[in-house]
This record gives structure tokens, sequence and C-alpha cells, in this order.
């Protein structure tokens, strides 16, 4: 279901709603001159068939308006409104006239806590309500899932589309289908109490993790039996150990052993962590500002 702005739909002369030359179905916004929102009417077929209740709930004295009237003066702080930092839901929309984000905020920053984003198609891309925070791929399958400010699944890609870290902290959410499409980066990492010995020897059976040349393993459930299926990754040449309570440097140099010319590092537990994790709910990193923590 798309999401438009009424602005850029047009009404032909049997009196549907057109965007470009297809009949328009979908959400329409109507902004007022001074970027408020004025309503949001469901279309279909080009006919509106009324007011769309699908949006997220103000907060106590705020407003709807367009993301891009909201002003920061300096290089942090809150952002305002009309001179005034900001209390409401704003509304991102592309030139085109699509809307890509419902973000809630008190106070001029965002809250964190009830955010709507998707792509130009309208489907969903991300969601959070409360202690919860989904996202998807454009074809509607998940991409994370978060619980409880919690990352506890995610397929984390590159750029460039490449996969280059598992989070697996629940293991009910991982689809194999879309993990096994994916391609790795050469260094790959994975993360969470549901990779164990049994999944570690899945995933490098049934995906392209299997031929990493180099591999992280961080605070997983693999035990030390997991140091033979390693030894049959095809391609691994150098390995860590991280945080894995069932691995340790006795199970690194057995590795070695049973792998000739493959290198395994042990991370003490008080060595600072070898690559940064991305904060998963930042808003700042999609152009809005959290409210800083005490």
């Amino acid at each position: 279901m798309q999401r438009m702005r009424a602005s850029f739909l047009i009404r032909g002369v049997d009196g549907r709603l057109r965007h470009g030359k297809a009949l328009f179905s979908g959400l329409a916004y109507s902004l007022r001159h001074d970027g408020t929102l004025d309503s949001l009417m469901a279309a279909s077929e080009g006919v509106i068939t009324g007011p769309s209740p699908d949006w997220l709930p103000l907060p106590e004295g705020g407003l709807r308006v367009n993301s891009a009237l909201l002003e920061m003066p300096e290089d942090y702080g809150p952002r305002l409104f009309q001179g005034r930092p900001f209390t409401g839901v704003a509304y991102a929309f592309t030139r085109n006239g699509y809307c890509t984000s419902e973000v809630e905020y008190a106070g001029g920053f965002a809250t964190e806590v009830s955010e709507r984003r998707w792509y130009v198609s309208g489907q969903p891309k991300m969601h959070v309500d409360g202690g919860e925070y989904t996202s998807w791929f454009p074809d509607g399958r998940i991409q994370r899932r978060g619980l409880k400010g919690e990352l506890v699944y995610g397929l984390n890609t590159r750029d460039d589309g490449h996969l280059r870290e598992l989070v697996l902290r629940d293991a009910s959410f991982l689809d194999m289908e879309i993990l096994s499409a994916l391609t790795p980066t050469e260094e790959f990492q994975m993360l969470g109490g549901a990779v164990d010995t049994a999944m570690l020897h899945t995933l490098r059976e049934q995906t392209d993790i299997g031929a990493v040349p180099r591999l992280r393993l961080v605070q997983t459930r693999v035990g030390a039996e997991g140091v033979e299926v390693l030894a049959a990754f095809k391609n691994l040449r150098e390995v860590w150990f991280d945080g894995n309570p069932g691995l340790g440097l006795q199970e690194a140099r057995k590795l070695e052993r049973l792998r000739p010319g493959c290198v395994a590092h042990h991370v003490a537990p008080d060595a600072l962590p070898p690559m940064r994790r991305p904060r998963v709910l930042s808003s700042a990193a999609n152009g809005h500002t959290a409210r800083p923590r005490g």
C-alpha cells in the first residue's frame, strides 16, 4: 500500500485520483500551509473511501508535521517547530511525495519508542513499538527483531547487500531461505546464544557461511565439540573466539591442530571488542535526533 502526499496526486476528468497514469490505491497525506497534517485519507482504485486511522497516536499536546520543517539551530540539540522544541509525530516525504517515515518526538528529541518507516513501495521497513523493534527486507521478510532493547535476531548487511553479521539470540526468527540466498562477507561474525554447535553445523552445510575464510564467534553457545565443525569449514583461515563459554584457549589450539594453516584467536574477557557493534535502535543515523540518555 503506497503512502503519498495528496499534492502529488492528480484528479482525472472521471474524478478519480491518479499517481502518474495509474489509479491510486493507498493513503494520501494532506498538509496545511504551515506544514501540519490536515488529514489522512484512504483510497482504492482512485476513489476516496474515507479517513484512515493508520497513524501513530499523538503524545499529549502534540502536533503532526512535515519533518522537513523541523529545525536544529545547533549541531546537536532539540529539533524545533516554529521556534519551540517539537512534541508530536513527524512525517518524512521524498522529493517525489512518498511518505517514508513517521517518528514520535518529545521535547525536540525522537523518543525511540514509537516509530514506523516504509520503502517507497509502501512495504514496511521498520516498526518500533515500546520495547519491540522489527525491520524488514523489501520483499517483506524479517531482517531484524529486537525485544526489550536487545537485538534477538539480525541479518546485518553492508551497503552492497553482502551479509556481514548474523545475530541470533532466538532461533525461532531464523529464515533459512533468505539466509541461504545472501552472500556473506569474507570476514563474517556470528553473535548470540542461539548459535550452538548444532546451529553452526546447519549453517555450514546449508549456507555460504561454510565457505568464509575469516569467522568471529561472539557470545555464542558453541561448545568444545564445535571445534570439529569449524575444522570442516571449506576455506577457514582465521577464527576469533570472543566471549563463548565453551570455546577457550584450549579449543583454539585444538582447531589449529585439526586444521593446519588456520589461526585461531582467543579473545580475553577483559579485551576491547574487536569490532564496533552498531546500535540497532538509533534514530540519529536515519536523520532524527534521539533523546540523550541521563
